[in-house]
């Protein structure tokens, strides 16, 4: 099949390279695939997509035909000394398509470091060998894809600007998409970590997103459960009422929801009730989805303990010796001073005294209100973390 016509590659080899960006967006591994597609349609010998964040100038890229070495020697050395960083910096907004010359003009990076040690010996040192497209610039960094054309070659593809022109736009958003993504990542990794169970509901209660604390309480058919990812209590009453809470926080008619509420939820064992409190989600209303209205629904299980935390963290929190915060995270947990004595393998006598150091640290003079204090202070984490 060609790929090219006279004016550069044709209607599906750019739909091809368009594809593979959005692929990429969500598939951190499919970039490099995606930068040499689009290499090849400019007539590039080697190109990347490189990210630097501010303000330690940390660099990162993907990208294809580098060699491993002098990559490397650039990420330890010569991107602190890129002269075309600053300027580019300087000169260029995302979403321009920018030859090399156009940022610094040759004479001024002859002779220099970056010039003679790096570029050079790859035999790049001609106008018109390296196009680059501006992704990112602002106080976050600077983000871009750029393509080279070596010695043999001297320059890119005639219609290696146009081709980039037309791509960069689907680049630049490939790239939004992959960020807002690994965002969305990094907010379920952090619920995971919760001690708190969280899920999100649509209005009929099919669960649509929770976090591991979440699936383990359901998982245990212990007063909730998920049948056909619609989430229901064990008691026919109770689940009632829960559909009835669900239905109401999430009512799509009502915009963001309705005020949300709370239910207690008994368990067959015998175990004390889940703590059931629901609120409104943001609308995320999408084209497949069906999706109008959410409830989040947070989970307690008052068997669950306190938090998990290190000692460390009341040692910095409080100035509490290593022996003080154990003996403080061992009250915090409901233990008695006699309770307190036995784990530590320590007097009665000891716990009451290292216990008044501690009340003059955190100022209170309960065990209840110390209790009460590390619970507001230390995060909900859960304790096998």
């Amino acid at each position: 099949m060609k790929t090219f016509t006279a004016e550069g590659p044709d209607e599906h080899a750019l739909l091809d390279a368009v594809g593979k960006f959005y692929a990429a967006a969500l598939d951190p591994a499919a970039w490099e695939d995606a930068v040499a597609t689009l290499g090849r349609l400019v007539g590039a010998d080697s190109g990347l997509l490189q990210v630097t964040r501010l303000p330690l100038a940390q660099v990162a890229y993907v990208g294809f035909g580098i060699d491993p070495e002098r990559a490397r020697t650039y990420l330890e050395h010569f991107a602190a000394v890129d002269l075309y960083l600053p300027a580019a910096r300087a000169r260029v907004e995302p979403g321009d398509v920018v030859w090399e010359y156009e940022v610094i003009p040759p004479d001024q990076i002859a002779g220099t470091e970056i010039f003679e040690d790096y570029l050079r010996p790859q035999g790049i040192f001609g106008a018109g060998q390296s196009l680059g497209g501006i992704l990112q610039n602002d106080a976050r960094g600077l983000a871009f894809i750029q393509f080279v054309g070596r010695a043999r070659r001297r320059c890119l593809a005639p219609s290696a600007d146009e081709t980039l022109k037309v791509l960069l736009p689907h680049i630049r958003r490939a790239v939004d998409i992959q960020a807002r993504v690994c965002e969305a990542q990094l907010a379920e990794a952090t619920l995971d970590r919760l001690q708190l169970g969280v899920a999100f509901l649509d209005a009929r209660g099919r669960v649509l997103r929770m976090s591991r604390a979440a699936a383990e309480t359901f998982a245990a058919h212990d007063g909730l459960e998920l049948r056909r990812e619609v989430l229901h209590a064990a008691s026919r009453s109770e689940h009632t009422a829960l559909e009835r809470l669900i239905a109401h926080t999430a009512a799509p008619g009502l915009g963001s929801g309705g005020p949300g509420g709370a239910l207690p939820i008994r368990r067959p064992s015998g175990r004390p009730p889940l703590s059931l409190v629901a609120v409104p989600a943001s609308p995320a209303a999408t084209l497949f989805s069906g999706i109008l209205g959410a409830a989040v629904l947070f989970i307690a299980d008052p068997e669950a303990g306190p938090p998990a935390a290190p000692a460390e963290t009341l040692s910095v929190l409080y100035g509490l010796t290593p022996g003080e915060a154990r003996t403080a995270l061992l009250i915090a947990e409901g233990r008695a001073p006699k309770e307190v004595a036995q784990a530590l393998e320590v007097s009665v006598d000891t716990v009451r005294t290292v216990l008044k150091r501690v009340f003059a640290k955190t100022g209170v003079d309960r065990q209840a209100a110390l209790a009460r204090l590390l619970a507001r202070t230390l995060p909900p984490l859960r304790r096998d973390e």
